[in-house]
């Protein structure tokens, strides 16, 4: 099941707005999966344009994994939205937490650049959190724009985490 919520401005470089959106994973014997087990994913994101060509854009979320899940249904650190820097599956586990911000700037013609930081943890319950295993991220990159009027860029990014780095080359932006 999906629940979105979404007051955006643009889908593609949102100057204003938020977006909430959760997702809901049941996977049972009854349904035919081999594992009883769910999942459930909710995020938020906001966006706050400034000086008109500049963006402030955040996201947290939350994950919960329980039952029997796959490795594959437990909660990843580091996949799609989240933290960059990060290669998908190091950190994983039942409970993650995550946070991040971004600042977006329009410097000349089509090309920006953006700087991002985050920080999460991943536990086998929400209990069990605490500010030693935090695990935190960073990111500078650069975008052009393909298509002007709607602002989709083609962004590279260079991310680092803890004892790892990483490149990215992407379109439109991460979140």
């Amino acid at each position: 099941m999906r629940l979105e919520w979404d007051t955006r401005d643009s889908q593609f470089y949102p100057y204003s707005g938020t977006l909430l959106d959760a997702i809901a994973d049941f996977n049972q014997p009854a349904f035919g999966s081999d594992r009883a087990s769910q999942n459930v994913e909710v995020a938020f994101q906001g966006y706050m344009g400034f000086k008109q060509k500049n963006v402030i854009a955040y996201r947290a979320s939350v994950c919960s994994s329980s039952g029997d899940p796959a490795f594959y249904n437990l909660c990843l650190l580091g996949k799609s939205k989240d933290i960059r820097g990060y290669a998908v599956g190091r950190f994983q586990d039942r409970r993650m937490l995550v946070g991040q911000v971004e600042y977006r700037r329009e410097i000349f013609w089509r090309v920006g650049g953006v700087a991002y930081i985050g920080a999460g943890e991943v536990a086998p319950s929400f209990s069990d959190f605490n500010t030693k295993n935090i695990l935190t991220g960073g990111a500078v990159g650069v975008r052009f724009a393909l298509a002007e009027q709607n602002k989709i860029n083609i962004r590279v990014d260079y991310a680092w985490g803890r004892d790892s780095t990483a490149f990215y080359v992407g379109l439109m932006e991460v979140f």
